[in-house]
């Protein structure tokens, strides 16, 4: 009982009397390999649960599944309400004479600026459907509008020698243009967004 190889050994033992690490029966003799413990499988709490066969749904669908916002019909009714509302918003900007230069001052280059970008861009969605081209109508659009607003501010028509330049609503249709064109373009690049998610 006192010998110091079983007090060795019984110093190892857990409380069933299990040795928890290998302990060598003898000093002398060779460690032993660790003893791999095994978790016992799962055995669900409600088994009749996970044995019964799967059954359809009691309820008959009407017609086909709802399509979910991201859909290529939503992002096409997006684009052919944008696109129109970037090329008129632009084609209120052209300038009155092509032939005659605009003025030097480069804030008589910000209506050519924004006739460009709108038709360029406009046309652009017209024929691509990609997140940058969105982006980009996003861009022109809300640029579109806050150069009416920062013109309004400093007292400078945007429009003074383009050709709505002389109609008093084609300010306020630009602009609504531009602005309708922000928020449909937002509502697209959302819809990306959650497709991708």
């Amino acid at each position: 009982m006192n010998d110091p190889i079983t007090l060795a050994a019984n110093k190892h033992l857990d409380r069933q009397g299990n040795p928890d690490t290998p302990v060598p029966a003898a000093l002398g003799a060779p460690p032993t390999r660790p003893v791999q413990m095994h978790e016992e499988p799962y055995d669900p709490p409600y088994r009749e649960l996970y044995d019964a066969p799967y059954r359809e749904p009691r309820g008959r669908m009407t017609g086909p599944a709802a399509e979910p916002a991201g859909t290529p019909v939503l992002r096409h009714v997006l684009r052919w309400s944008v696109v129109p509302a970037l090329l008129v918003s632009g084609a209120l900007h052209l300038p009155r004479d092509l032939t005659v230069p605009p003025a030097a001052a480069p804030a008589g280059l910000l209506p050519l600026l924004a006739t460009v970008l709108c038709l360029g861009v406009g046309a652009l969605l017209a024929v691509r459907d990609t997140t940058t081209v969105w982006r980009a109508g996003a861009a022109t659009a809300v640029g579109v509008v806050a150069l009416h607003v920062l013109g309004g501010a400093v007292d400078f028509d945007p429009l003074a020698g383009a050709v709505g330049g002389s109609q008093a609503w084609a300010g306020v249709l630009a602009v609504l243009c531009a602005a309708v064109g922000a928020v449909l373009a937002g509502l697209a690049l959302r819809s990306r967004q959650e497709d991708s998610a």
